[in-house]
């Protein structure tokens, strides 16, 4: 009796917390030069944003790529859309930017100015060749548009560039760069003394209200405010900040916003005593509303690349690893029953219940020195979540030598 009762009580909770088949709406490929015919049923889903969060669950998955390129070429052929965002910095972008309005570069050059290895990559090359291309037939409407605050050396090189000709603007650009190459061990003086000589950089340059100065001036301001806020918190709201920043500067934009599944999540989270936690995504839907939407990405097996600590050894370069899943009740287990290769399961058939979850790796696994303990993996409601796709078979990608 009690072996029939709990079997009973498993296969309840089985139900409860299983995907149907029917729940996925199963798409037919990855290729972007493939018909767009299974892509027009998500119409619905897309119609009415002006902004899209588009993730990954791993950083190194060459699929992950390859089909959202696809479908951010389906938005811009057929919903208007123009502005590719990144989790990079805006000045590392700037040079991918340029070479897609017809700057005569090589586009592995210009992807290795990024400086990160998930978008050093065959599969970005040919996202931002296509972009490219477009923009020769029509009008150079497409732009490519870092977003994020990391660094400061991409910043430094920008600069030199727009103001090689001003060299006491020049020598000042190079202090600052020396003060906050130093500030790798935080130094308040140092610190101090840098915001000092960029409100007189910013002071002297007042009367340039390019877009371009606007937007880098945001991202240094951001970077010099870095070491006085909540790392967890602070880069995403920045994200945001940027890339609401650029559509305010750019009215007619209408973008998604390319980076690994946390960020752009609706994710906000209270912990007892601390800060709620937030991501890039929850502070866009403030500012956006219902016009942003979020989806993530992810498979349930296959290889991908990542920066691998495990070793304790610093690596120097990334480590091809099998991708592991919860299979706890996760949304991955539902789509490894179902007969799909590729196939998105929308918010609407979504099981809310807390406990349905997808697992997400990011980009390093083991202990990074000098940071907290990075773990293998960790579960994402999918709730927060407009739609999550599903890829089955995963490789991971080509990296650019």
């Amino acid at each position: 009796m009690k072996t029939l009762l709990s079997i009973y009580i498993i296969c309840c909770i089985t139900f409860l917390f299983a995907q149907k088949q029917s729940d996925f709406i199963p798409l037919k490929t990855i290729d972007p030069l493939a018909s767009n015919e299974d892509l027009k049923q998500l119409d619905s889903i897309f119609s009415g944003k002006r902004l899209i969060g588009l993730g990954e669950s791993t950083h190194g998955t060459s699929e992950f790529t390859t089909m959202r390129h696809r479908i951010f070429k389906y938005l811009v052929e057929n919903h208007g859309y123009n502005t590719f965002f990144l989790e990079a910095d805006y000045s590392a972008c700037k040079r991918v930017n340029r070479y897609i309005h017809g700057a005569d570069d090589y586009v592995d050059s210009a992807l290795n100015k990024v400086k990160f290895f998930p978008w050093m990559t065959r599969e970005m090359s040919e996202l931002v060749n296509w972009m490219r291309q477009y923009n020769f037939e029509n009008d150079n409407i497409l732009n490519f548009v870092g977003c994020d605050m990391q660094f400061f050396v991409d910043d430094v090189e920008e600069l030199k560039i727009k103001f090689v000709h001003d060299s006491s603007l020049v020598s000042r650009i190079e202090i600052l760069d020396s003060l906050l190459y130093k500030m790798r061990v935080l130094d308040k003086n140092n610190l101090n003394q840098a915001k000092e000589i960029w409100k007189e950089i910013e002071h002297d340059l007042d009367a340039d209200r390019s877009i371009d100065w606007l937007m880098t001036k945001q991202g240094v301001r951001h970077y010099l405010d870095y070491y006085n806020n909540s790392p967890y918190n602070y880069r995403d709201s920045c994200m945001a900040d940027n890339i609401a920043r650029y559509i305010e500067l750019n009215p007619n934009s209408k973008g998604i916003f390319f980076a690994q599944n946390g960020h752009v999540s609706k994710f906000i989270s209270t912990y007892k005593n601390l800060e709620p936690v937030k991501k890039a995504g929850f502070y866009l839907t403030e500012k956006f509303n219902s016009k942003y939407a979020a989806f993530a990405f992810t498979s349930n097996q296959g290889y991908f690349n990542v920066m691998d600590y495990s070793t304790k050894v610093l690596p120097t370069k990334t480590s091809q690893v099998f991708r592991k899943f919860d299979k706890n009740r996760s949304i991955e287990e539902s789509f490894s029953e179902t007969d799909f290769q590729i196939a998105l399961l929308p918010l609407s058939k979504i099981n809310l219940n807390k406990r349905c979850s997808i697992t997400d790796i990011g980009a390093v696994v083991g202990t990074v020195p000098g940071f907290p303990k990075t773990p293998e993996s960790m579960a994402l409601k999918a709730s927060y979540y407009d739609g999550i796709f599903f890829i089955r078979n995963t490789t991971a990608t080509d990296l650019i030598k």
